[in-house]
């Protein structure tokens, strides 16, 4: 069932890339309302150090911007982020994700989510899973997301490495409160999936996931690149964002040992088919591997739509193109979603992309690796854009 549904989604998410790739082909950099999904950081703040992460990475501990934006500026409040999601709805956005930083570290994050559900929309939570309580399981339980993605990144003494803190055995217990809750509630919903990044420090400890996952009856498991910026686009990553510096992780953790890492992708397939798991990798051979991690010009298509289709709200009410971007493109205390969205400084930033087609620090990014968006590569722009 899961597997229709997912199917389902995927081919009417496709169906309604026509009408974006018209817009990008149009060249004034405007884009169609309703946005495919919008993402909701709620905080920035977090209970774990991951080691890649891009507000918290090893890379940042000597200076991080995030720290300074935290300590400087205002979450939105609960009745702020509640009337931001009326107006969300508005547009015609029907699908939303809420995450973080940890989505659970945010003040009344659930009575955001009731609201969320009480509007409509179809939700997914993301969350490390090392804060749920008996109390917060119930509920949300109750208000019933649809789906939630915990991130998972090894066995016990891989994942809380990677994680920088005591993690694992807070999630397990987190997923088993949420399951014996949706028992006791006679619920289906929500759906839960495990999410896992592929670095060095993992790549001989994959299998160990899917065995998590068949345990614990996770609906699927998705693994991806680590996103990362290339050493040798360093010098240019900075152009149109200055916080991408956050994506400079150290080599160190993303040269995978291909042989490796190709060796135990196969185990896992193999076994997550053997225990009936839903398994999704778009690395498959020695040469995808290669690619991705290696091969600083390739990437898995060779433009992005993603600004055309979907935002971030970030915890501040900034309105940012993408995860891998912090360019404010308007405030939603200051402005509505549909006047950011087609504003001239989003419109340029459009036009910029486009043009470039993909930035060179966007190359590695993980949200390029869905298959999905295979249907981008056959958009060419129509009219050159102005500035």
């Amino acid at each position: 069932m899961e597997i229709n549904f997912m199917n389902s989604q995927i081919n009417r998410n496709i169906i309604m890339d026509e009408n974006y790739i018209l817009a990008y082909e149009l060249g004034n950099g405007e884009a169609p309302l309703p946005m495919r999904h919008v993402s909701l950081d709620l905080t920035y703040r977090c209970n774990n150090r991951c080691n890649m992460c891009f507000l918290y990475g090893d890379h940042l501990r000597t200076h991080n911007p995030i720290i300074s934006e935290i300590k400087s500026r205002k979450e939105l409040t609960v009745n702020e982020w509640n009337f931001t999601l009326i107006d969300i709805w508005n547009t015609g956005v029907k699908e939303i994700v809420l995450t973080g930083g940890e989505f659970f570290l945010k003040k009344d994050s659930v009575s955001i989510l009731r609201h969320a559900k009480e509007l409509g929309f179809s939700i997914t939570v993301l969350s490390n899973g090392g804060l749920i309580t008996s109390d917060k399981a119930r509920k949300v339980v109750q208000i019933e997301p649809n789906l939630i993605r915990f991130s998972l990144d090894g066995d016990r003494e891989t994942h809380d490495k990677i994680c920088g803190v005591t993690n694992y055995d807070h999630l397990m217990r987190s997923i088993n409160l949420l399951t014996e809750e949706k028992k006791a509630q006679n619920k289906q919903k929500p759906q839960l999936a495990f999410e896992t990044v592929i670095q060095k420090i993992n790549q001989d400890k994959l299998h160990h996931i899917v065995e998590a996952a068949a345990a614990k009856n996770m609906s699927y498991v998705v693994m991806s690149n680590i996103f990362f910026v290339p050493c040798e686009s360093s010098a240019s990553c900075n152009t149109h964002d200055e916080f991408q510096k956050t994506r400079g992780i150290s080599q160190s953790l993303y040269n995978v040992d291909v042989d490796i890492l190709h060796s135990e992708l196969e185990k896992t397939r193999e076994l997550a088919a053997k225990l009936g798991v839903k398994f999704i990798c778009r690395m498959e051979t020695k040469k995808d591997i290669e690619n991705i991690y290696y091969n600083s010009n390739f990437s898995y298509i060779n433009k992005c739509l993603y600004p055309w289709l979907m935002c971030r709200i970030n915890p501040y009410g900034d309105v940012i193109p993408c995860t891998g971007s912090s360019l404010r493109m308007g405030n939603v205390l200051e402005q509505s979603i549909s006047e950011i969205w087609n504003s001239e400084s989003y419109c340029r930033f459009r036009r910029k992309l486009r043009d470039e087609e993909l930035f060179p620090e966007c190359l590695k990014c993980n949200t390029l690796s869905f298959k999905g968006w295979e249907s981008w590569e056959k958009a060419k722009p129509k009219v050159s854009s102005v500035g």
